[in-house]
């Protein structure tokens, strides 16, 4: 591309051959009062003409954002001649825009809510009850141009604020017309969910054809938002207390993955059937996509925004339905990394040690060998997890591809710290896992005919038979409790009862595998506290006291239960995450040791445990010297703004079901219960993402924006 130079009030700007003034003065950081211009549009507006500027040589004055740069032009931009035209213009646009916060001395000192000093009226348009006060951008302007008062009297418009959907509230009061938000959301992303409505003086901006938000096919994505210059579009929950983190908060389902999925862009690869595209970057954060698309307790999915809509996406779900339409891959590196010659010993090959040793070996090109106590891999994805949740084929292909790396997994060696020689390895990272589930502060835990969780499910998975009987109460609160309930149900027991402490709404909506259960025909007993176990005849009998709702309600009367077996499947009962440092699920116990994963935090959760061992890895690199990034980047990044389309009927599409294998036929066998979508389903859950971080592309194309600071490392 041909560059050329001009000069703007005396400053020389290299820039490309075909950008306008505008964006040539943005890119080189220098501001051009602006109100309606977007960057990188094909036709600008010049709509609210505050832009203009003066070029030596040419009469009279041109709009920036449509003038394009010429080599060797001269431009003035600050002159009393231009301030006075864009102070013309802004008071005829500010008699219907509200001026008490553009004009007052104390402006920078006020936030929302504040005591007004100046006793000015108080309504929701004034200065300390504006939510855009100290970043709206027609602050900056008057800034700039140095209006002290406005000429014209303000009077409101007198619109009402719409608050019609859970995610933004339009106040057409505070709107200048600039048809920013139309703009983005028709010509950039095809959305064409919002218009110009009316005319002449009557006009405002809202849903096309006048329909509400909920009707018009908009996705929420907020792009909108990040655009409007004065605050007429707001976020619910960021109008009067401002987001600390404008990413974490909109793109919620990436920022609850513990290992940091970038769901939505995985979605989009998704949605275009992309399948390999979107398979790699799932493994971009997690080396072993086919298991996470199996067994992930998917946080992404509660944390989903669509949830204050109607029901998060079913993401697990779709990462499923992209890892089997996806070729097989291979784990290998493309370029051998520079052996470092260190040596790191790992103890305990399931999800953290693995992960860790991944990210050692193939990024970083240190010598790892894991430890496994038991004759084959896995940790607890094969000790822990029942193989109606996942096929042990499945998980064996996933560690075959593993020590394409380079890794040493050696099988049947049971050790220890102390028994690894400190001269042979320069760092040990303990992986063990969660040893045991059983809480011994129960009255009667040690009794005969209690079962500790892990070590039921540890010795069904192994092959070995496990006597239980016919009535069986398992006590948990999390994803034990469910695999050790279902598996004691397909084993034999005739009943099967779960006692929790949590609501049973609650179970349903973080607990994988609750609604299957049931189905099942196990039974839950909700918002309860175990006390007692007591074996009379070779029976045992629990008694029990309904949970406190909250600290001021009394507790209902004790109840009891019979049961033949009781397994204990209580998770945290023994973890280190109280431990000095236990930050990310990592701690360091020596000068050269570290432990990982749910040793440290009590939990049965794999995707916790591969961010643990990711962690891991980032902090024994950093330990040996090494600039500790674990940045994997298996598909192309595409930064360009993506191109969503017309979403007829956005809000109204419901989640799809994930298809089950019928309950008569699943609950005698150990075979996968869940089957994944077919290409119709998959195709239309995918189409159900709210695209929650495209705001954060579109706010390159604004010389100011709330999230401008963070541009520079847009999600893509």
């Amino acid at each position: 591309m041909d560059t050329i130079t001009i000069t703007i009030d005396g400053v020389e700007v290299e820039t490309t051959k075909g950008k306008r003034i505008l964006e040539a003065a943005l890119d080189a950081g220098i501001y051009i009062p602006n109100l309606c211009a977007l960057r990188d549009i094909s036709l600008p507006t010049g709509a609210c003409r505050i832009c203009q500027v003066q070029i030596e040589g040419k009469r009279g004055t041109v709009t920036a954002c449509s003038e394009p740069a010429a080599d060797g032009m001269v431009i003035h931009n600050n002159t009393p001649e231009l301030n006075a035209i864009r102070r013309n213009i802004l008071e005829i646009m500010l008699a219907k825009h509200p001026s008490v916060c553009l004009t007052c001395h104390r402006r920078k000192r006020c936030v929302p809510g504040d005591i007004c000093l100046r006793l000015a009226e108080i309504t929701e348009e004034q200065c300390i009850l504006c939510p855009n006060n100290n970043r709206c951008e027609l602050q900056r302007v008057v800034d700039f141009i140095g209006i002290k008062e406005v000429s014209y009297p303000y009077k409101s418009k007198g619109l009402p604020i719409e608050r019609d959907n859970p995610f933004i509230v339009r106040n057409n009061n505070l709107c200048i017309l600039c048809g920013r938000c139309v703009r983005v959301c028709q010509e950039v992303l095809g959305i064409e969910a919002i218009a110009f409505n009316q005319r002449g003086i009557q006009t405002f901006i809202g849903g096309a054809f006048g329909q509400s938000l909920m009707d018009s096919g908009c996705i929420f994505c907020g792009s909108c938002v990040e655009v409007c210059p004065t605050g007429a579009l707001k976020d619910y929950g960021d109008e009067w207390e401002r987001w600390n983190d404008p990413k974490a908060a909109s793109i919620r389902c990436r920022y609850a993955c513990p290992a940091m999925v970038d769901v939505p862009r995985f979605i989009r690869h998704a949605r275009q059937k992309q399948f390999e595209q979107a398979t790699a970057v799932i493994r971009e954060s997690v080396p072993f996509a086919h298991l996470c698309s199996l067994i992930c307790e998917h946080p992404c999915e509660n944390a989903c925004r669509r949830n204050d809509l109607d029901e998060g996406l079913a993401i697990r779900a779709l990462e499923r339905y992209c890892v089997e339409n996806t070729a097989d891959y291979n784990m290998k590196p493309e370029t051998t990394p520079v052996a470092t010659g260190k040596k790191i010993a790992i103890i305990g090959a399931g999800p953290a040690g693995l992960t860790a040793a991944y990210y050692l070996s193939k990024l970083k090109g240190h010598s790892v060998t894991v430890f496994e106590s038991q004759s084959q891999a896995g940790g607890m994805m094969r000790q822990i997890v029942p193989e109606f949740r996942l096929p042990r084929e499945i998980l064996d292909r996933e560690i075959a591809r593993l020590k394409e790396t380079g890794i040493e997994i050696t099988t049947d060696r049971s050790e220890t710290v102390e028994n690894l020689p400190g001269e042979k390895y320069d760092v040990v990272l303990v992986a063990t896992g969660v040893a045991d589930s059983t809480d011994t502060a129960i009255e009667g835990a040690n009794e005969t005919g209690i079962l500790d969780g892990i070590e039921f499910l540890r010795q069904h998975n192994s092959g070995n038979p496990v006597e239980i009987g016919k009535k069986v109460i398992v006590i948990g609160d999390g994803t034990l409790a469910i695999y050790a309930a279902r598996t004691a149900r397909r084993i034999g027991a005739a009943t099967v009862a779960v006692l929790t402490t949590r609501a049973q709404n609650e179970m349903l909506k973080v607990i994988e595998g609750v609604k299957e259960a049931q189905e099942e025909g196990i039974v839950f007993k909700s918002e309860c506290t175990p006390l007692t176990i007591v074996k009379s005849k070779g029976h045992l009998s629990l008694t029990f006291r309904p949970t406190p709702v909250t600290a001021s309600t009394r507790a209902g009367k004790p109840g009891a239960l019979d049961a033949d077996t009781v397994i204990m499947a209580m998770e945290g009962i023994h973890s280190l995450d109280q431990a000095p440092g236990a930050a990310n699920g990592v701690i360091k116990t020596g000068e050269n040791t570290f432990c990982a994963g749910s040793i440290v935090s009590g939990k049965v959760s794999f995707i916790e445990s591969i961010a643990a061992g990711r962690n891991a890895a980032i902090q024994i690199d950093n330990h040996l010297g090494g600039n500790a990034s674990m940045e994997e980047m298996l598909t192309p990044v595409n930064s360009e703004i993506p191109k969503v389309g017309r979403m007829s009927g956005f809000s109204r599409r419901k989640r799809n079901n994930i298809p089950c294998l019928e309950t008569s036929k699943r609950i005698t066998n150990f075979k996968q219960v869940e089957q994944g979508f077919d290409s119709e389903s998959g195709s239309a859950e995918a189409n159900r993402c709210m695209n929650c971080d495209l705001r954060f592309y579109v706010a390159r194309m604004t010389s100011t924006s709330r999230s401008a600071e963070e541009t520079s490392t847009a999600l893509v």
